[in-house]
C-alpha cells in the first residue's frame, strides 16, 4: 500500500444541478486494487456520508446520495465507491465507502473527489493513491483516512518540509501572528519557517482551539526541522486574500526538542520589514529575537 499525503494541495469546487456522471468502466482496465474500508472527513474531521435508505446488507440505496471516486489524471473514472453502513465494529452505523480501484499498469497516480449531495457540491480530496496490482487497502473495522480539502484557489505556495532531511525537530505547540496587532489566519493563509538558503524547516498547522483565551480564533502549529542546534530560522505568512508574502520580524535560534507555547499561552510574531524598533523585553520567550 502507498497513500501519499500531500501538506497543501488546491482544491476545486464544482456545482452542478444533478449529481455527477461517474461511471466505473471495469472492462477499460486489467488490474485493480481495493479500498475495503475508506472513511471521508469535511475539513471540521467530521465524517461524510448521509442516507435516508439502507438496504439489509448495509449498503445505502438513495436515489440520490454522496458519493466517493477515484480519478486518473486525464480525469477518467477509475473506481466508484459504495457507500455501506458496517452493523458492527467501531464504525457501526456510518458511512464506510468500498471502492475497487483500476488500472492498467502499477505506479499508476489516482486521484479522488466526493460529491456532497446535499451541498450539490463536488469537493476534491487531499490523498492520492499510488496504484499496486491487487492491494487491499483498509477495511470497515480500520478503515484508511481521506481529507476534503479547502478551497484555496490558485494562488497556494508550495511550502513543504522534507522531515527526513534532518535529524532534530523542536514544536511550537501555540503562535499567534500579528499584522499591526490585527491576528492573523484566515482559510488559505500559511505559516512557515526557512533556513538561510531558503529551504521550508516548518509548515504550521492552523488550529481554532475550542476553550482558552483565544477559542475560536487562529493560534499555529508548527514542527521545525534543523541538524544542529543553533540553527538561526526564519519566518514567513502567506495572506492568502491579499496573495502576499509577508516577512516576520522574529527569528529563531534552533534547541533540538524545544517546545515553544501553547494554545493557551501562545507565542508571538509580528509582520514587518524587521526595520522597526526592536525593544528588549525580558518576557520574551527565548531565544527568539528581532531580525
Amino acid at each position: 500500500m502507498k497513500i501519499i499525503s500531500l501538506f497543501i494541495l488546491s482544491s476545486i469546487c464544482l456545482l452542478f444541478a444533478d449529481p455527477p456522471d461517474w461511471t466505473d468502466n471495469p472492462g477499460a482496465y486489467e488490474f485493480t486494487a481495493t479500498i475495503s474500508g475508506g472513511i471521508v472527513l469535511n475539513t471540521n474531521g467530521d465524517q461524510m456520508g448521509e442516507c435516508d435508505n439502507i438496504d439489509s446488507n448495509g449498503l445505502c440505496i438513495d436515489e440520490i446520495q454522496d458519493m466517493f471516486a477515484a480519478f486518473d489524471d486525464d480525469g477518467n473514472v477509475r473506481g466508484v465507491g459504495l457507500m455501506l453502513f458496517p452493523p458492527f465494529g467501531p464504525y457501526q452505523g456510518t458511512p464506510v465507502f468500498e471502492v475497487q480501484l483500476r488500472s492498467n499498469d502499477a505506479g499508476d497516480l489516482l486521484h479522488f473527489k466526493y460529491y456532497d449531495a446535499s451541498e450539490d457540491v463536488v469537493l476534491d480530496i487531499i490523498e492520492t493513491y499510488e496504484f499496486v496490482i491487487n492491494d487491499i487497502l483498509g477495511d470497515v473495522i480500520n478503515p484508511i483516512s481521506f481529507n476534503i480539502g479547502s478551497a484555496c484557489g490558485e494562488n497556494t505556495l508550495n511550502w513543504e518540509v522534507d522531515p527526513g532531511l534532518y535529524e532534530f525537530p523542536a514544536t511550537i505547540a501555540g503562535a499567534i501572528v500579528l499584522y499591526d496587532g490585527v491576528q492573523m489566519g484566515e482559510e488559505c493563509d500559511l505559516f512557515a519557517a526557512f533556513d538561510a538558503d531558503g529551504n521550508v524547516r516548518g509548515v504550521g498547522l492552523m488550529l481554532f482551539p475550542p476553550f482558552g483565551p483565544y477559542v475560536n480564533t487562529p493560534v499555529f502549529e508548527m514542527q521545525l526541522y534543523s541538524n544542529a542546534a543553533g540553527d538561526l530560522l526564519t519566518f514567513k505568512y502567506y495572506d492568502a486574500s491579499e496573495d502576499l508574502v509577508l516577512d516576520i520580524i522574529e527569528t529563531y535560534e534552533f534547541i533540538i526538542n524545544d517546545i515553544l507555547g501553547d494554545v493557551i499561552d501562545p507565542i508571538f510574531f509580528n509582520i514587518g520589514t524587521g526595520d522597526e524598533e526592536c525593544v528588549d523585553d525580558d518576557a520574551a520567550v527565548a531565544p527568539f529575537d528581532c531580525a
